[in-house]
């Protein structure tokens, strides 16, 4: 996944999703960073995502990652409020002139996503061991 966006758009939605998240549970302090059909989406909790339709991103590939969100926003505040580069293939790397930052990545199919659909009923089974 790549792109290209400016600093300050990309951090102010980061900041907005990340309101959302439980900082204090480790598998819940990541953000999702997906782009797909020309937008980049940035999700806090299933409930709460920012889509950004070009031209605030642009040179998208398509890709998802989840990101650990606190990291993020302290890698972005060293950068100038410039034209950032985004990719993401192992790692997220971000790039600005000379400047490099680079953050490890989960896979997105580990995000934690519940079904909106109120008619489902949902269901969690627990194992406690038994075989």
């Amino acid at each position: 996944m790549k792109f290209t966006i400016q600093k300050s758009i990309f951090e102010n939605v980061l900041k907005n999703a990340s309101k959302y998240l439980e900082k204090s549970h480790d598998t819940l302090k990541f953000v999702f960073i997906g782009v797909s059909d020309g937008k980049l989406s940035i999700r806090g909790s299933n409930n709460t995502e920012d889509s950004i339709s070009y031209p605030e991103s642009s040179d998208l590939e398509d890709g998802s990652c989840l990101v650990d969100s606190a990291l993020l926003i302290r890698g972005l505040n060293s950068l100038a409020d410039e034209s950032i580069v985004v990719n993401i293939n192992k790692k997220l790397s971000i790039s600005q002139g000379r400047k490099r930052i680079s953050i490890d990545v989960m896979d997105a199919e580990s995000y934690p996503m519940l079904s909106n659909d109120q008619s489902k009923p949902l269901k969690l089974d627990i194992n406690m061991g038994e075989k």
